[in-house]
Parts: C-alpha cells; structure tokens; sequence
C-alpha cells in the first residue's frame, strides 16, 4: 500500500473520529440544556399500501411516547380499511396527498417500486410548515420510537434543522448533473451525507423556512430529483436539503 493510499485512510478514519465526537459532544449538551417551546412540534409521517403494517407499529409508538405533539399522517395510497383502521384506533389526522397538483411523476413508481422519487415528502413537509405555528418532524414509515423524542425536539429548535448522518459524502450521493445544475460548491462535495428518513425543521431561524421551501420546489423537477442515468447506486432522491442544509449552516 502506497503512501497516498494510507493517507486517504488515515483521513478518512479520523473525519469518522470526528464526526462520532462531535455527536457525542452535541448529545450531552442538548441533554443538559433548558430550551423553550422546544414541545411545541407536529410529527408527520406518510405511507401507501406497500408500508401499512410499517406504519401501524410507528403509530403505536407515537401513541405512546408522544401524547402532547399534534401528529399527522399523509395518505399516499392507502385503502379505505387502512384508513378506517387508523380512525378507529388514533386520534390522528390524516390528510389525502394530492397528487394530481403535481408533475406526473411523482405518483409513478420506479423499477424499485419506489413512488414518485420520493418527490412527495418535501412536499408534504412543507406544506405542513406553512399551515401551523409548530416546528416539524418527519418520520419515515419505517421509523419506531423507544422514548419521547425530548432531546430531537431540543436539537431541532437550537440550530434549524436535523437529520442524521448517513454513509459516505454528498458526492457518492449526488448525481453530478445535480451537482453542476446546482452549482453547488466544491467544499460541500465531500460534506457527509445524511438521512431522510428523519428530518426536523424549526421554525425560530428565518433561513429554514427558504431551505424547505426551495427543497419542495427543485423535488418537483424531474431532472433534480431523479436525473437521467441515475439510480439508487449514484443518487439519493432527497440529496437536495442535505446540500442547502450545509450552506444554510455555513458548514
């Protein structure tokens, strides 16, 4: 092994080092801090069909740990006993996701199965922000909660925004047609990735309203979203915010 090839490891672990203690150090102090209005929050969530039984445990939890958030679930598929099966045993609302206001794609599935490059979520997300006075979270279907989400709640209203790292960096993540349409700069290339399965947006710094609403827009442009001659190996679909989150926070 050459040189250069150790040094790119050694980089490479000690970012990961990094990374892991700078978490550790955000855990401890969100945990200690007092922040207020942090439990004035709606917790929205999503799910057609193909993710009902998914779905129903993480309504189970949130009926459990989150009593005192507003919690909402948008419909982009469901049946009718789904639906009739979450009335009968949540006091949640549920909202039908209009697709029909939106490109053709984003009510299509992909050779995945995947609906609509998952256009719909910031969609959703946003819409939700500018109908209420509290600050969002989305959970995908696929999330369970173990506890009361205080601590996510404080992060969330402290700096902005949230979603959790992922593998790798914006680059292996981002199709460069995006890159380049987006001129986004060359220092948030190598910026790690994050998650979109949870995702939080406060509403007490002005930038996080723009960043959500940009990211609602551009997730309606196909060529953004899911550009030709990308795939799950070389392209998230939700990349967008994970780019403007990084300049947003000057990171």
């Amino acid at each position: 092994m050459n040189y250069q090839k150790i040094m790119a490891i050694f980089k490479k672990q000690y970012k990961e080092l990094v990374n892991i203690l700078t978490d550790f150090f955000l855990i401890v102090f969100f945990s200690v801090r007092q922040i207020s209005n942090y439990q004035n929050f709606t917790i929205i969530t999503g799910s057609d069909s193909t993710h009902f039984k998914s779905l129903i445990n993480l309504l189970n939890t949130l009926k459990k740990y989150e009593k005192n958030s507003v919690i909402k679930v948008i419909d982009l598929g469901m049946s009718g006993t789904e639906i009739a099966q979450i009335n009968e045993n949540y006091d949640f609302e549920i909202e039908q996701f209009n697709f029909d206001k939106y490109p053709q794609f984003v009510k299509k599935r992909d050779k995945y199965n995947k609906l609509g490059a998952y256009a719909w979520k910031p969609i959703s997300i946003n819409k939700e922000f500018n109908s209420t006075k509290n600050n969002i979270i989305w959970l995908d279907a696929g999330c369970i909660i173990t506890k009361e989400l205080k601590l996510l709640k404080k992060i969330i209203t402290k700096n902005g925004f949230y979603s959790p790292e992922s593998s790798d960096n914006i680059r292996k993540w981002t199709h460069p047609a995006v890159l380049e349409a987006l001129n986004v700069k060359k220092n948030v290339h190598t910026k790690r990735n994050v998650s979109g399965g949870i995702v939080g947006f406060s509403k007490n710094i002005s930038q996080i309203a723009d960043l959500l609403e940009e990211w609602s827009t551009q997730a309606s442009n196909l060529e953004l979203i899911a550009p030709k001659g990308s795939s799950r190996d070389n392209h998230r679909p939700v990349s967008y915010t994970h780019l403007r989150a990084h300049e947003t926070r000057g990171n």
